[in-house]
């Protein structure tokens, strides 16, 4: 198994060691929605089994494009005019949000969590490039020294929101920070749209200060075991976040709302309209992860699919536990492992296939077959 402390969740994937032989092909996941400053398009990250690919969405034609592939994340940042800066084998990239026109932004050193400057070219990120630990640069220059995480600016492009061991900081250039809230290990900070409050996770909880440091932080949420980083409402009165595979909403006069179930791997209210999105079960394959979109309790599906696809190589397919799968076995010989008690369909390839299946299962033209 392989784990991941991302966005304040910790995320395992099934992925076997080497010494266990081929690598089997598993159902892709969609995880951490980010919404393009104008609503209109959504990027997220799309996980097959050891791989990460950056991808962007149109949510009302659902036309995708993929940008990048990666190990790890690729932490999208939208700029003002629809452009993305992201992380990729060390350094920052920029692109257009169809994929083209891709330009690296940095050229040396390790550098990721790009934080793209409102309505400028500036972008801040991390780097260890001359670091003790990690440090926040913007624009060529140094702003601040042992940061972590994830930096965020203000939707005014003013301020900088960043975390370091002890707490949320803000800071307008360098030699100008002031930390606002003291707290061991916070996640990444949430800027509200008027760029009074800053929201965070820490202790299992979503918190809010203000962003001059004028208060103390007040705790928002109930604690949970698994919580996501918090996204404002495009007024301000509300934080949606994922916290114990459910989606939440709180007002600022903490009333909290359950929503809907969530796979809990990342939450973005839109800029624009009430639309919330967030990862969850995809209908119909619950085993898939997939970008939903809940507007005034309604539920559609952005992203994801029900099939899991082969190759022309020899593979072994894995199909969820959850049911629904349909299996697309490619040209090689296969093996496809699709026993799990819920019904599923395999449409197998032009090679000498195996499958080990379900009585219920809607088999095509397999070889060989291992029923229960």
């Amino acid at each position: 198994m392989k784990a991941l402390v991302l966005a304040g969740v910790l995320l395992v994937l099934a992925v076997p060691s080497a010494s266990a032989g081929r690598l089997p092909i598993l159902a892709s996941q969609d995880w951490w929605p980010v919404y393009s400053p104008n609503g209109g398009r959504i990027a997220f990250t799309r996980v097959t089994g050891r791989t990460m690919t950056l991808e962007v969405v149109d949510p009302r034609t659902h036309r995708t494009f993929r940008l990048a592939e990666n190990q790890g994340q690729l932490a999208p940042s939208w700029s003002s005019d629809g452009r993305l800066a992201f992380s990729l084998g060390g350094k920052i990239y920029t692109a257009n949000a169809n994929g083209s026109g891709r330009r690296p932004f940095t050229s040396q050193g390790h550098a990721y969590a790009p934080a793209w400057r409102p309505s400028s070219s500036d972008i801040a990120y991390l780097t260890t490039v001359g670091a003790h630990n990690t440090d926040l640069w913007v624009d060529g220059t140094l702003w601040a020294r042992d940061v972590i995480g994830n930096p965020t600016w203000s939707h005014d492009g003013t301020q900088l929101a960043f975390q370091r061991d002890d707490g949320i900081y803000v800071t307008t250039g360098p030699g100008a920070e002031q930390r606002v809230a003291l707290v061991a290990s916070p996640f990444a900070p949430a800027w509200s749209p008027d760029g009074t409050l800053i929201a965070y996770q820490a202790k299992k909880r979503i918190w809010v200060v203000p962003a001059d440091g004028s208060a103390r932080p007040r705790a928002l949420s109930a604690q949970f075991s698994v919580l996501s980083t918090p996204s404002w409402s495009a007024d301000g009165t509300e934080l949606t976040y994922t916290g114990s595979v459910s989606l939440w909403v709180t007002t600022l006069k903490d009333l909290t709302t359950r929503l809907h179930a969530s796979t809990g791997a990342g939450v973005a209210a839109s800029p624009t309209t009430p639309t919330i999105a967030f990862t969850g079960h995809r209908p119909g394959c619950p085993g898939h992860g997939a970008i939903l979109l809940y507007t005034v309790g309604r539920v559609s599906a952005a992203t994801g699919s029900c099939e899991v696809l082969g190759t022309p190589g020899n593979d072994v397919i894995d199909g969820t536990g959850a049911g629904g799968d349909a299996i697309l076995a490619g040209a090689g010989n296969d093996a496809v492992h699709a026993r799990n008690g819920h019904r599923d369909t395999v449409f197998c390839g032009p090679g000498r296939d195996t499958v080990w299946a379900d009585r219920s299962d809607r088999l095509h033209n397999c070889e060989t077959v291992h029923l229960p």
